[in-house]
């Protein structure tokens, strides 16, 4: 008799407390807006200069190079879930979110040119190449977030993330001047100017393969595939994946976080049949500062 009462105490308990269990969740649709300090991490590139050493020229090229890397502001909006357990909350979300860099490339090649020994001619070489990279990602991070008094107080939270690339465009402008003495004899010098945009396409590896024009011997000619490192449009791989973590406080139904997104996947595209070695990897990095807006939670209710 003593253990079927305790028994039927300890169901009436359970029974009594799942409503105010499922009290203590909550569940509400926020907006999200903000802005990411977006740049890359990875190894410098190296400036590409090439020869076509022809007859019985020796050919010898030095180039020295200097190369900065500088982040870029852009945005960052879209919708979060704010699913909440007390003190801890998960949020997960879907976002648009920009990133990039801007580089800058300063690079001066001097080549000489020798017959039998004795040198022909100089000539210098000086670019500038600037670029600025916009990627447009649709990002999909899940986080975990812990608020010191619920709805209210300080927050602290991690979580991982995927993203999906949606396009973008990079902003290039290139200039210098090349300057050649022959034998001392005589000098020339020429100076350019360029500038345009390109848009990111998103595969794997570099499409297309080498063409060879015609002739033989140092006559031949072999032209860079259409998409290479160095031309034609940008070409990063499309899936991205990485690791989000920050602080942040809450005040009822305003939320501001200052977060940092930490890329895991090299979005440098695989080298083309063109290419003899692998292009320069490179993996996202965001400093993001967001504020999200929650509706109450009988609203996003009734918005579902």
């Amino acid at each position: 008799m003593t253990l079927r009462f305790l028994s039927l105490s300890t169901v009436a308990a359970l029974l009594a407390a799942a409503p105010a269990a499922r009290a203590q969740t909550t569940i509400s649709l926020g907006l999200r807006a903000g802005a990411n300090l977006a740049t890359r991490a990875g190894d410098d590139p190296a400036y590409q200069f090439s020869n076509n050493n022809s007859g019985t020229a020796t050919i010898v090229s030095n180039t020295q190079q200097s190369y900065n890397r500088q982040a870029i502001v852009a945005p960052q909006f879209g919708a979060v879930l704010d699913v909440r357990f007390g003190n801890l909350a998960l949020q997960p979300a879907v976002l648009f979110s920009q990133k990039g860099v801007e580089q800058t490339l300063d690079a001066t090649t001097t080549t000489t040119y020798s017959f039998g020994g004795a040198p022909f001619s100089k000539s210098t070489l000086t670019e500038k190449l600037h670029s600025t990279s916009r990627a447009n990602y649709l990002e999909i991070p899940v986080n975990l977030v812990y608020t010191t008094g619920g709805d209210h107080g300080f927050q602290v939270f991690a979580g991982p993330y995927v993203a999906f690339g949606m396009g973008g465009r990079t902003e290039i402008e290139n200039q210098g001047n090349s300057t050649s003495n022959n034998g001392g004899s005589s000098s020339s010098t020429n100076n350019y100017y360029n500038y345009g945009n390109t848009f990111f396409i998103y595969r794997d590896t570099y499409p297309g393969a080498p063409v060879t024009g015609t002739g033989t011997g140092s006559n031949a000619n072999t032209y860079p595939a259409p998409y290479d490192a160095n031309s034609g449009p940008v070409v990063a791989r499309r899936f991205d994946a990485g690791l989000n973590a920050g602080i942040g406080y809450r005040f009822r139904a305003v939320q501001v976080q200052l977060g940092y997104g930490l890329g895991l996947v090299n979005q440098q595209t695989g080298k083309a049949p063109a290419f003899s070695t692998e292009p320069t990897a490179y993996r996202q990095r965001v400093a993001q500062l967001t504020a999200t807006y929650f509706f109450s939670p009988a609203k996003a209710a009734s918005a579902l």
